[in-house]
């Protein structure tokens, strides 16, 4: 069993995730200031990652959510993302678990960073049947991130069809790559079931799903 529940996101307009997102500290080379001379990236999410306490972080992503480069959403969602490059897919749920049904979960990054990346077996693909079904609705971003590989999500329509799905799974979650904190005991995840995993494929961005709880702390 696998406890998920949707949460309150932050995240950018689909015309405005490429400029607002960015890879993970120190992934893929990424080294760029998190502004410059021109503020052309004053929107970039990187911005709240170069801070050092949770407060300088709230106070950024405040600033974000002014200049309308994160927007509230008006009620807690799950996500499906998918990440692609080279003909090659990695399809997820992205929500928050609970630390208790990740086997392997170590310290996690802080709430802003990426999400943490749990493999689980489902041999019915009961979560995939219901992901088809959200992707055939039109995406909430699509965008290539410059670094070979594209960025996808969809809204999911009824949250309760996966909760209870994840809950029906025989087994725990594996942690294959750590990631944010959401609150006590849990985890902001994208959930990728064990058979689809490629870990060539790119890391979760920044500043894509980022919890509105941040802004509270």
């Amino acid at each position: 069993m696998v406890r998920i529940r949707p949460f309150q996101a932050l995240r950018p307009a689909g015309s405005r995730a490429a400029l607002v997102s960015c890879p993970p500290p120190g992934c893929n080379g990424d080294e760029a200031p998190c502004c410059d001379a021109h503020g052309a990236l004053a929107d970039s999410f990187r911005r709240a990652l170069a801070e050092a306490d949770p407060m300088s972080v709230a106070s950024v992503v405040q600033q974000l959510v002014e200049h309308g480069a994160l927007c509230a959403d008006p009620e807690p969602f799950l996500y499906v993302y998918r990440i692609a490059r080279g003909g090659e897919r990695q399809i997820g749920v992205v929500a928050i678990t609970h630390r208790d049904d990740i086997e392997g979960c170590v310290d996690a990054a802080p709430a802003w960073r990426e999400p943490a990346v749990v493999g689980y077996d489902d041999p019915n693909d009961s979560v995939a049947v219901i992901a088809c079904d959200d992707m055939n609705e039109r995406p909430i971003f699509h965008f290539n991130a410059g670094d070979g590989t594209t960025h996808t999500a969809w809204l999911v329509r009824e949250p309760t069809r996966y909760v209870r799905a994840f809950e029906a799974l025989e087994s725990r979650g594996r942690l294959l790559r750590p990631g944010a904190h959401a609150n006590a005991g849990e985890v902001l995840t994208i959930l990728v079931a064990n058979v689809r995993c490629d870990a060539q494929l790119g890391s979760p961005r920044c500043g894509l799903f980022v919890p509105r709880t941040v802004l509270a702390r």
